[in-house]
C-alpha cells in the first residue's frame, strides 16, 4: 500500500517559499499542506511558490486556508475557534 504524508506548511513557519522547502526537507518528507493565505495576500508568487517546491522536490498534498477568527494558539482556542465554528464570522 503506498500512501503519502505531508507536513503543514504553516506549522513550519517559513519566511519563503525556498525557506519552506528547506524546513519541509529537514523532515524529511517530500510532501507538504500548503497554506494558501501567503499565495492569497500575494507575499508569495505562485509561480515563485511552484518553482522553489518543484526544486526542493516538494509535492503538494492539498492546500489550506484560515478562516477569520481562528486561532490555534491553545487547545481551548482550537475548541472554540477552530474552523468555521464562530457563529459571529458567518
Amino acid at each position: 500500500m503506498s500512501f503519502r504524508l505531508g507536513v503543514c506548511s504553516w506549522s513550519l513557519q517559513p519566511a519563503s517559499p525556498e525557506e519552506l522547502a528547506g524546513r519541509v526537507r529537514q523532515t524529511e518528507l517530500s510532501a507538504v499542506q500548503l497554506a494558501l493565505d501567503p499565495l492569497r495576500t500575494k507575499e508569495w508568487s505562485f509561480g515563485g511558490t511552484v518553482k522553489a517546491l518543484e526544486a526542493g522536490g516538494i509535492a503538494v498534498l492539498s492546500g489550506m486556508m484560515g478562516t477569520k477568527g481562528e486561532d490555534y494558539s491553545t487547545l481551548e482556542t482550537i475548541k472554540r475557534t477552530g474552523g468555521v465554528r464562530p457563529d459571529e464570522h458567518w
